[in-house]
């Protein structure tokens, strides 16, 4: 990857971490397990709270 759309990028920005990211959830594998925090219900919850209801998409990344 030559160029991103910012100039730089925070001093402890894990740059390995960005170039393996494409790698790591690809469409139709398994989302990780995690906690994210529902705004709504004001909690923290499991991911996997989701998925195990209905199908669900979540979107781990940006489009920039």
């Amino acid at each position: 990857m030559n160029s991103y759309n910012y100039d730089s990028f925070p001093l402890d920005f894990d740059m390995q971490a960005f170039i393996d990211f494409p790698g790591i959830a690809n469409a139709g594998t398994k989302a990780p397990e995690g906690k994210i925090y529902n705004v709504k219900e004001q909690k923290w919850e499991q991911l996997s709270t989701y998925w195990k209801e209905k199908t669900t998409i979540i979107e781990f990344g940006s489009i920039t």
